[in-house]
């Protein structure tokens, strides 16, 4: 089984680099991404509504993470990690940031994004 923190940098690295068709299958078959800010889809469950979601996301986002601290536990196979992301909407040119915590983490199996604390411009 590959480690939860090796699944988790491969999710913030796939953002991070526009790998949209690769991210679904980083999470879990039953996988919950709560997105409460989110009019449209504040809710994500499984993983083929995240592959629709991400493919959906493609030209239209662009995301940095920063502020990564991640949690171990007693479980070698679960973390909980909280971080930042500064995004880009390109159709807009507007910037924002969001804060997520995410965990536990074998496949990433539960992900959540809180409403953004501030419009960077």
């Amino acid at each position: 089984m590959t480690p939860p923190r090796e699944i988790f940098d491969g999710l913030v690295r796939g953002i991070a680099e526009e790998r949209w068709g690769e991210l679904p299958d980083l999470y879990a078959e039953d996988a919950v991404v709560e997105q409460p800010f989110a009019p449209n889809t504040p809710r994500l469950e499984g993983r083929e509504t995240l592959r629709k979601h991400f493919a959906a996301a493609a030209g239209r986002v662009r995301l940095r993470t920063h502020n990564i601290v991640v949690h171990t536990t007693a479980d070698p196979e679960v973390i909980i990690a909280e971080f930042d992301y500064d995004g880009l909407a390109l159709n807009t040119g507007r910037s924002f940031r969001v804060s997520n915590i995410s965990g536990p983490m074998g496949r990433c199996v539960w992900w959540e994004s809180s409403p953004p604390r501030r419009r960077l411009s």
